[in-house]
C-alpha cells in the first residue's frame, strides 16, 4: 500500500504545473455553469465548436485508427442518449435575438471533470508505458470521451439556440 501511495504521489508531483492550472480553470468554468447566467450566442457556439475541432484534430492525429473510430461512433450514440436524458433546451430562454438566459446546472462540471480525468489518465499511462498508451483499448476510450463530450456540447448549443423568446 505504501508503494502505491508513493507511486501516486510521484505521478502528481511530476505532472507539469500547467496541467494543474488547466484543471483550476476548468473547475472555475464548470462552477460558472452552476449559476443562472445570461450568454450571447457566440459564448454558446464558440466553446462547443472548439471541442468539436479538438476532437476532430485528435482523430486525425491518431490517423483514424479503427479503435478510435469505433470509440467515436460509440461516443456519438452516448452523446445522443445524454442529450435525450438531460434535455438542455428546456433550461434556456431567449431574452433577445442574440442573448439567452440559461439555468444553472451541475452536469457540465461533472462532464468537464470526467474529460480531464480520462485525458490525464491516458497521458499518465502513455508516459509510463508507451505501448499500453498506444493500445486499442485506450484509443477506443480516447475516441469515446472526445466524441461524447464534443457532440454533447454541440448538441446542447443547438438546443439552446432553438429556444423560443420568453
Amino acid at each position: 500500500m505504501e508503494y502505491a501511495t508513493q507511486y501516486a504521489i510521484g505521478i502528481v508531483t511530476h505532472t507539469p504545473l500547467w496541467v494543474w492550472l488547466i484543471l483550476a480553470a476548468l473547475v472555475y468554468l464548470g462552477l460558472q455553469r452552476t449559476r443562472t447566467r445570461e450568454l450571447s450566442v457566440s459564448r454558446i457556439i464558440i466553446p462547443a465548436a472548439l471541442f468539436v475541432a479538438i476532437a476532430v484534430i485528435r482523430l486525425v492525429m491518431g490517423r483514424f485508427a479503427e479503435p478510435a473510430l469505433m470509440g467515436t461512433v460509440a461516443g456519438l450514440i452516448a452523446a445522443f442518449g445524454l442529450l435525450m436524458l438531460v434535455k438542455p433546451g428546456r433550461k434556456a430562454r431567449r431574452i433577445a435575438a442574440d442573448r439567452l438566459l440559461i439555468e444553472g446546472e451541475w452536469f457540465s462540471l461533472g462532464l468537464i471533470l470526467a474529460i480531464f480525468i480520462v485525458n490525464y489518465g491516458i497521458a499518465v499511462v502513455s508516459a509510463i508505458n508507451p505501448d499500453l498508451g498506444a493500445s486499442d483499448n485506450l484509443r477506443f476510450l480516447y475516441g469515446f470521451v472526445n466524441a461524447t463530450s464534443s457532440c454533447f456540447m454541440m448538441g446542447r448549443a443547438v438546443a439552446y439556440l432553438n429556444t423560443k423568446t420568453a
